[in-house]
């Protein structure tokens, strides 16, 4: 299993274990991996930012981001974890 994949799946642990914001880290490292949002390597790792997001908000996603990267929450992200399907 790669790091992408094992990242995604902890995200899914930290979810059925009722911390979503543990579980969003997770995510996020993920994600930010690649440059592009979605990108086809992270599994359902885009779509957990989504629903993530959905539940913690934006503010949560980005504090989270900075602290998880050491950077900004890049514009691309946001507006991927905002949009609806």
């Amino acid at each position: 299993m790669d790091s992408t994949s094992s990242y995604a799946q902890l995200g899914l642990l930290e979810e059925k274990r009722s911390a979503p914001e543990q579980a969003l880290t997770w995510v996020i490292r993920c994600v930010s991996l690649f440059d592009e949002v979605p990108h086809p390597s992270t599994g359902p790792g885009h779509r957990q930012l989504r629903r993530l997001t959905a539940q913690l908000g934006v503010q949560i996603l980005e504090d989270a981001w900075h602290h998880a990267t050491g950077n900004r929450l890049p514009d691309a992200v946001r507006e991927y974890a905002l949009t609806t399907d």
